[in-house]
């Protein structure tokens, strides 16, 4: 799938329909990002519609407990079901902290929706070492959702988490746009966190090959996690939430000084509100697993799909992608390259400092680096 930006203006200037009836009641789900934007949003969304716990997963515990507050305000929920937990997913100190202190918690979980990102901050390098945007954006995530697979993928005899757990990586219709000159190295990842971006626009580049990166792991995860008997199901999907007047590339990089951009006159379309880019990511959270993953093998392509040129790739049966609420007929170019995707995924969990023991050495099994 090569970028089209007529499709992208068209599809972004027209209304999004209502969500259906949400199958969230009673559910377990981390929101990183939860405080702002598209994240508070989301997290509002399912406070509102019954879930035992949204836990708002931040960096910055004051905003963290002044955006649960407001949720508990505007949704009338208890205070216990919309929590702040610190994360910083610029440490991966802070991500096995927020993991450790979830796994003591003896919570189930039932949804992890890796929605934080940042952006237009310049080079920096994290104290583990490696481009700040990069692993805040990519490998942290990843990260979290390695450590946090057992107690997703852990059966429970209680009605509400009994059904697959679900991951939801929050990416961008932009993965589609950047050259990404490293996808010929052993190691890309890596070759990508030594690249300078001394200009916005070559950070731009940078942040869209980060949400290519998303894609490209989120199908080895689906890829890896199917046939996991004795254990709790775990579907994987992706959504594209559109241009969005969120707080994203325009803050410092404390997350403070916010400075308004003006999004129509660069990309030339209207952003969406925040609470319209969450309904494409609320899709894959709360609709029914059937609708997100069981219509490949039947509607996508069926005989009429076929005549009128409609035909879904079939990856998108194992781990769709949702933009403007519908599943994407394709994955971007480069992640539809297997060996590539490969690549990407190995030197992700290399980078990501995974200790022995850790992981199911499945997930590494194939590493070539």
């Amino acid at each position: 799938m090569s970028f089209d930006w007529d499709k992208t203006r068209k599809r972004q200037e027209t209304a999004l329909p209502n969500l259906d009836l949400p199958d969230i009641a009673d559910k377990v789900v981390i929101v990183t990002g939860g405080n702002t934007g598209i994240g508070y949003e989301i997290a509002k969304y399912l406070a509102a519609n019954g879930v035992a716990k949204v836990i708002l997963a931040c960096r910055n515990a004051a905003k963290g407990k002044a955006a649960a507050a407001s949720i508990v305000h505007e949704t009338g929920c208890e205070p216990t079901e919309a929590e702040p937990w610190l994360l910083d997913l610029a440490s991966f100190a802070s991500v096995r902290a927020f993991v450790q202190r979830f796994k003591d918690s003896g919570l189930p979980l039932d949804v992890l929706v890796n929605n934080a990102a940042m952006h237009s901050v310049g080079k920096q390098t994290s104290e583990d070492g490696l481009d700040l945007l990069v692993q805040v954006d990519h490998i942290s995530p990843l990260l979290l959702t390695l450590l946090l697979l057992p107690v997703l993928q852990r059966p429970s005899s209680e009605a509400a988490h009994t059904g697959p757990a679900r991951i939801v990586w929050v990416t961008s219709e932009g993965a589609a746009l950047p050259p990404f000159p490293e996808a010929s190295l052993p190691r890309p990842v890596t070759a990508l966190c030594a690249r300078s971006f001394p200009t916005r626009e070559a950070e731009h580049e940078v942040y869209f090959t980060t949400k290519l990166l998303n894609i490209a792991c989120c199908i080895e995860l689906a890829r890896l996690l199917s046939g996991s008997p004795g254990q709790r199901e775990v579907k994987v999907a992706a959504a594209h939430p559109g241009l969005v007047a969120s707080e994203l590339g325009k803050k410092d990089i404390e997350g403070d000084n916010f400075k308004p951009v003006d999004l129509e006159g660069r990309y030339g379309m209207k952003p969406r509100t925040p609470a319209d880019g969450a309904k494409t990511i609320l899709v894959p959270i709360v609709y029914p697993s059937l609708k997100v993953w069981g219509r490949a093998r039947t509607q996508w392509n069926s005989e009429q799909a076929r005549e009128e040129g409609e035909v879904v790739d079939a990856g998108m049966a194992i781990m769709p992608v949702f933009e403007s609420m519908e599943v994407m007929k394709e994955y971007p170019m480069k992640a539809q390259d297997e060996e590539l995707r490969r690549r990407i995924w190995a030197d992700s969990v290399q980078l990501a400092s995974l200790r022995a023991n850790e992981i199911d050495e499945r997930f590494v099994g194939f590493q070539t680096i």
